[in-house]
């Protein structure tokens, strides 16, 4: 197994760099868990606490929970753009 999380998957180049680690063990065929990226490993647990309190419909109005989206969604299309070139 392999784990990665934190500053290890903080940013584009960084998740690009596990991957590379992930892929140089072909015959291992590993299992990956990746915990939360750099910047963002509290604001879920922030967020969980917060969403009892706001109901259903409000749970995104979270700003925890909306910066760990948009962390998330940026550093994807840093990592999809970077790929594809």
């Amino acid at each position: 197994m392999m784990n990665f999380g934190g500053s290890l998957v903080a940013s584009t180049e960084r998740m690009i760099e596990v991957a590379h680690l992930i892929l140089s063990f072909p015959e291992e065929r590993p299992i990956v868990v990746l915990t939360s990226m750099g910047k963002t490993t509290n604001k879920p647990l922030r967020a969980g606490e917060k969403a009892p309190g706001c109901g259903y419909c409000n749970v995104m109005k979270i700003e925890d929970l909306h910066y760990t989206k948009k962390h998330h969604l940026r550093e994807e299309g840093s990592i999809i753009s970077q790929t594809i070139m």
